[in-house]
């Protein structure tokens, strides 16, 4: 199957691998190109620092893991698998059993790596006593719906392809000290004398571990293995002579469907193409870090070929490629040799994979040197430059014009994509090249260099209405090839190639495992298509019908996992695949047949005599996120007034079917309750009555006092099936008690502030069974008891199965400072109180733990080449480790190595390029390098992640002022403006629309200095955008977050005793904070309009990681913009880390 335009990587490859992946480079020139024997060694391939050589051969990644985003490793307790081998095909399915041994809430993520020409179509996971089957999906339609669960605590999972042969998938919750077990299945072609195969080898201990393969139609397992409490020796191999008779050696038929076995005639004999001269393109991306030995050997083995062939004075040419290109041997073939591979060695495997920069420059060293070869050592899949498969095949294409009359590949690693190699060494050179399967060793890379390929040769089936592929391209003696037909189930089946037609013996066979292999056979047909030059809409269109309807993978499809069919229609996606789940079952593939489930249960239905919850937003149309979730409307805060018979303006009340704002009518510290005034933007009107709740209290004239403490929900985490926007209501309904409870404790300790966090659980019936404190941190035990005890009263809706935990945490703050506020008291009313002083800085609290902190640590006292050498270390134990890289990258910037550091902070893009929070982090890392040494391979980045995720706000906005410093001023335009016109989801990114608006009138700004000629165009795109051009100077600070799930707040202080921050947003020397964002990513954004002269003499930042949520630590970054009021911009980029739950991370100061 092809590859998707833009792909994923994990980090450790294997033929099933479950990796770490979290929640995913230097672009300069290349080194000029002299002709000659190899000179002085280039800087880029000196060893870095005790940099250790990588050993002999580095042990293998287990082939099955299921880890946490911070890292967590979750232990698999159990893994059973049954194959069924229908020789040429086969399907496997397994059930894997994890097991989380953290005390608090996890998302998992998984690396699938499939067989080649596999396809995956079931994804099922257990929730409760039940199996919850995955639907296919539009791919952004899968991951909108899939973040949107995720932030309501309910049970999602997410699987969509990634690289090559690779799928990934995210699940959500694995509860704290449980279980998640779920289900994979695939089908896949079994090559000729090709074993079929599970990898065990390398597992840790297994608690159970059941597999067997089944021959169709035999009685018994062809090979079982079962074993308990063990680590698995070998992988679970089935040899092909094991098979016997029962292989078909002609093909399979079911009805209209064929599936025929071919052999390309080469008349007899073998014609040579002697491997004379050639350039070799290394690949020495990150991924190849742990196979990097053995592919030294066959870089070893192709240059002693090419010696043989050409002679000892034959032409050779090295480079290795990643993000950039760097010549390593120029000269003589037989003078290649360990020296070389030493250099290889001690430059490491690291950064991006440019594999079209690659082919380019062999194109131009191949015309320089009259080298008619060219020979790729690679999986084949490309991470930074051109990814899609049309372009990459054009530039293999143009190597023609240099000259170039044939390439190969070999291919390397257990994550491959053989098709994208197949197109670039069948892209219309005039010789066809080979891929070549590393794994077979050199002697067979070295015979198949060797010889001549056919291309071009005709396929056809007589009476077929379709048949894939229709030609042959690139192969060899002995090769074989299967060939995908509809032939009327009255005709034969007669095969015509080139020119010769022969009958096969086909066996008949049940007809659902071809059925799956011919859908993904007529969706590599149309990917071919669209690679071609095909109308791209069209051809999508028809890929993701195809996938839906047979439950087939795709490069645009993914398969989510919802919790209820009230879920899936709230994203409004059918689920059209019930019917058509493949499953082993008996030692056969069966077609699991389901029914549509019952009508569940509406949320709200109570039992008799208890009051009815509100429904939860209905479905909405296609591609429409859901209705925003109960609460006010972004950017207002839920207060209370204060005044007898003050207007409580704090409440939300939500209708049947529709949503306004309550107004409540109380008294002194009463709840008032009110009906819906307005309706909210929607489709439906309200239709039914709402509640709005305030309390007020103060002078018994009824004086309005608008200062009020500040009370506000932190990140909840909800266990068990109710809804959390249902319990966020209906606790939030209640903070008029909770600031009753905190205004007692203000009279006793002005500048009381901390959080409350309240641990509950709701019985079956609704009622709060018992609420306990959850780890509070406001150092007043009156206030948390009075807060725990309101709590305890209140109702929920029913639970539809069990009881269901909370862990909801208020944060209190007192009255900004200036205002006035009277806390309540018994049959009083005192006097309001001085103002309380803002907070003093907390006490430090270390961000950092383990061996990052380690290495953070000894770059704070200065030993620089300490750090490297820690850092050089943990990357090699930890090849795919994320912290480690960053700490590698970290110490190469202390030491002066801008390329270095570039490659290590690439090296995120290629593990896990199709995460676009890996990108957009990899990026604001790239951008700060020294000289713009990476600022290039940023803007590459941030394209891919908006490409990935234009949900995201930062995606546009981190791509605009990238292209910004480029001098693309009209590109950072069109991406801001891009931005601006999305619709995000409700709740997600409060205050964001200004912030872009902002943005866009300063990049306004910057493009009306630089070409004042366009200003009344620049001005009338700017108005239609709803911008305002920023004429005046300002300083903002923008804060964004790589972490979805958790609440990281923004802390500015200045050097006159102002500190501004969620509870207080405003600096009384000027500034203020848009909005705070607790769901992840940000931005937050401080925006300060003065003149440098007006400015404090200093400012110090701070990120607050206040709830880490599910997704493990936190990363980001912060943006500082200079703006002089007259489109003169400077920037300063801050990217961070932080790993420890409460910490404050220094983020540096300003100052004037």
């Amino acid at each position: 199957m092809r590859r998707a335009l833009l792909r994923g990587r994990a980090a450790l490859a294997a033929i099933i691998a479950f990796v770490p992946a979290l929640s995913s480079c230097v672009d300069s020139p290349s080194p000029p190109v002299t002709p000659g024997a190899r000179g002085p060694t280039p800087a880029a391939l000196r060893a870095p620092p005790a940099a250790p050589a990588l050993a002999a051969r580095r042990p293998e990644a287990p082939p099955l893991r299921l880890t946490a985003a911070d890292g967590t490793g979750l232990r698999l307790v159990a893994l059973t698998g049954r194959a069924v081998i229908e020789a040429p095909l086969a399907f496997t399915e397994l059930h894997l059993t994890f097991e989380n041994p953290e005390d608090r809430e996890l998302e998992g993520t998984f690396s699938v790596t499939l067989p080649p020409g596999a396809s995956l179509g079931r994804l099922a996971m257990r929730i409760d006593d039940r199996w919850q089957e995955g639907e296919v999906v539009e791919r952004q339609r899968a991951r909108e719906a899939y973040e949107d669960f995720l932030h309501r605590k309910q049970d999602p999972a997410l699987l969509e392809r990634a690289a090559g042969n690779e799928v990934n998938a995210r699940v959500f919750p694995i509860p704290a000290r449980g279980r998640k077990e779920i289900v994979l299945s695939y089908s896949q072609e079994l090559g000729p004398d090709a074993p079929f195969t599970v990898p065990l080898r390398g597992l840790p201990v297994v608690g159970r571990l059941d597999l067997e393969a089944t021959v169709a139609g035999a009685a018994a397992p062809v090979h079982a293995l079962h074993r308990r409490d063990a680590a698995p020796e070998a992988d679970f191999v089935v040899d092909p002579a094991r098979l016997g008779s029962t292989e078909a050696r002609g093909g399979l038929r079911s009805g209209e469907l064929v599936l025929a076995r071919v052999r390309a005639p080469f008349d007899g004999h073998t014609r040579p193409d002697p491997l004379a001269s050639a350039v070799i393109l290394v690949d020495t991306s990150a991924s190849r870090a742990l196979g990097l030995e053995e592919q030294l050997g066959l870089l070893a083995a192709v240059a002693q070929a090419v010696a043989r062939a050409g002679g000892p004075g034959a032409p050779l040419t090295v480079a290795c490629y990643d993000q950039t290109v760097t010549p390593l041997f120029d000269g003589a073939a037989s003078a290649f040799g360990e020296a070389e591979l030493q250099h290889i060695r001690e430059r490491q495997a690291l950064g991006a994979s440019d594999l079209g920069r690659a082919l380019r420059w062999a194109g131009e060293h191949a015309r320089a040197r009259g080298q008619r070869r060219v020979v790729l050592l690679s999986d084949g899949i490309a991470t930074a430059g051109e990814v899609a498969e049309g372009a990459l095949r054009g530039a293999a294409a143009a190597l023609r014009d240099a000259g170039v009359e044939r390439l190969d590949a070999v291919a390397l690693g257990g994550i491959r994509d053989e098709a994208a190699l197949r197109q670039l060494v069948t892209a219309g050179l005039p010789r066809g090249g080979a891929v070549i399967d590393g794994a077979r060793g050199a002697a067979e890379v070295e015979r198949r260099l060797a010889s001549a390929t056919r291309s071009g040769i005709a396929v056809g089936i007589e009476g077929a209405r379709w048949v894939w592929p229709t030609s042959l391209d690139g192969v060899q003696p002995g090769d074989e090839a299967l060939v995908y037909a509809e032939v009327p189930a009255e005709l034969p089946v007669r095969i015509t190639v080139d020119g010769r037609t022969t009958t096969p013996d086909l066996r008949g066979v049940q007809r659902p495992l071809i059925e799956r292999a011919a859908a993904r056979a007529k969706i590599e047909g149309l990917l071919a298509r669209e690679g071609a030059g095909g109308d791209q809409h069209a051809l999508r269109k028809q890929i993701v019908d195809l996938s839906i309807a047979h439950r087939v993978l795709s490069p645009y499809t993914a398969l989510l996992v919802l919790e209820t069919e009230r879920d899936h229609e709230r994203f409004d996606i059918a689920r059209r695949g019930l019917a058509d789940i493949l499953a082993v079952e008996g030692g056969r593939v069966a077609v699991r047949r389901r029914s549509w489930p019952p009508a569940e249960k509406p949320w709200g239905a109570a039992p008799p005599g208890r009051p009815t919850a509100e429904a939860p937003p209905g479905a909405g149309a296609a591609l429409r996120p859901p209705p925003a979730p109960p609460g006010p409307p972004a950017d207002t805060h839920i207060e209370e007034s204060f005044g007898a018979g003050g207007l409580g303006l704090a409440g939300t009340g939500e209708g049947g079917g529709g949503r306004g704002e309550g107004i409540g009518l109380g008294q002194i510290g009463t709840i008032g309750h009110g009906s819906v005034a307005a309706a909210a933007p929607s489709a439906a009107p309200p239709t039914g009555a709402g509640q709005g709740f305030g309390s007020g209290h103060g002078r018994l004239g009824g004086h309005h006092r608008g200062a009020a403490p500040s009370v506000r929900a932190g990140a909840v985490q909800v266990s068990g099936r109710v809804p959390p926007e249902v319990i966020q209501r209906i606790v939030r309904q209640s903070f008029g008690r909770f600031r009753l409870c905190y205004e007692r404790g203000l009279q006793r300790k002005a500048g009381l502030l901390g959080r409350v966090a309240v641990r509950f659980t709701i019985d079956p019936r609704g009622a709060v069974a018992s609420a306990s404190d959850g780890g509070s941190d406001l150092p007043d035990g009156d206030v948390v008891s009075c807060v725990v005890r309101a709590v305890h009263g209140l109702s929920f809706p029913a639970p539809e199965a069990g009881s269901v935990t909370v862990l909801f945490p208020i944060l209190f703050a007192p009255p900004a400072p200036g205002s006035t506020f009277a806390p309540p008291a018994p049959g009083s009313t005192p006097a309001a109180p001085d103002a309380a002083a803002p907070p003093a800085p907390p006490p430090p609290v270390e961000p950092y733990t383990g061996r990052f902190k380690q290495i953070h640590d000894t770059l704070a006292r200065g030993d620089v080449q300490a750090a490297l050498r820690d850092a050089w270390a943990w990357r090699a134990e930890a090849a795919g480790d994320v912290l480690a890289l960053t700490a590698l990258g970290e110490a190469l910037e202390a030491a002066g190595d801008a390329p270095g550091a570039a490659r290590a902070y690439g090296s995120l893009i290629d593990l896990f390029p199709a995460r676009a929070d890996l990108r957009r982090f990899a990026g604001g890392r790239l951008e700060r390098l020294a000289a713009g040494a990476g600022l290039d391979l940023a803007v590459d980045t941030y394209e891919k992640a908006r490409a990935q995720r234009p949900d995201h706000p930062s995606s546009h906005r981190l791509l605009a002022f990238a292209r910004l410093k480029r001098g693309e001023h009209a590109a950072a335009f069109d991406a801001l403006a891009a931005g601006l016109e999305r619709r995000y989801p409700p709740g997600r990114f409060a205050g964001v629309e200004g912030i872009l608006r902002e943005d866009l009138g300063l990049v306004a700004a910057a493009w009306l200095k630089t070409d004042p000629a366009r200003r009344a165009d620049i001005l009338s795109r700017l108005a239609k955008a709803g911008a305002a051009l920023e004429r005046a100077p300002s300083l903002r600070f923008v804060l964004s977050w790589e972490t979805d799930a958790n609440d990281v707040d923004f802390h500015i202080r200045d050097d006159r005793g102002g500190h501004a921050y969620y509870a207080r947003p405003t600096l009384p020397g000027g500034g203020r904070l848009h909005a705070d964002v607790t769901t992840g990513y940000g931005p937050e954004c401080f925006t300060l309009r003065a003149p440098r002269e007006q400015r404090a003499s200093r400012y110090t930042l701070q990120a607050h990681y206040y709830a880490r949520g599910p997704m493990g630590y936190g990363m980001g970054k912060l943006q500082i913009l200079d703006h002089d009021g007259k489109g003169g911009l400077s920037f300063d980029e801050r990217p961070f880390v932080v790993m420890t739950d409460q910490a404050y991370v220094d983020l540096g100061a300003v100052t004037r």
